[in-house]
């Protein structure tokens, strides 16, 4: 609630560093850590790899690769929530909830696009990669 309103006061006297309207993004980049590689064995390799980030103004959630995920999580595609959403002018950090007490925590550089996901739990790694803005609704397919 203090986060929304500090945005909405932000938003009336024209202050940066909040996210005032709904916001897609799309991550690429690579993911470095250990992996299930065809179900049965471990590997700690990079893998190319995609995830797509919605936002408001206090909240979010992701679509993680299905080598980010647990294998309890078993459906990749589904969104998780992000938690704990913070804007300043210069970055955005989140986390998703894992296991145990766990967290993913998400770091973007709001003006390079610059993103770090960090995860400490199998499967551990980071993802690192460049964001871009993106509209879900008009984006052109490649095929």
């Amino acid at each position: 609630m203090h986060i929304l309103m500090s945005c909405l006061i932000a938003a009336a006297i024209a202050l940066p560093g909040c996210a005032l309207a709904d916001t897609d993004l799309l991550c690429t980049g690579s993911f470095t850590g250990v992996v299930d590689v065809a179900g049965s064995t471990m590997q700690d390799r990079p893998i190319d790899a995609e995830i797509k980030i919605h936002l408001t103004d206090t909240a979010g959630t992701v679509i993680l690769p299905r080598q980010m995920l647990l294998p309890l999580w078993s459906k990749p595609e589904a969104p998780r929530p992000l938690k704990d959403v913070i804007y300043t002018d210069d970055t955005i950090t989140a986390h998703v909830p894992q296991m145990l007490g766990y967290r993913m925590e998400f770091n973007i550089d709001r003006i390079t696009g610059h993103i770090s996901v960090t995860s400490r739990i199998v499967p551990a790694g980071e993802f690192t990669g460049i964001c871009q803005k993106y509209d879900p609704a008009t984006v052109t397919k490649q095929f």
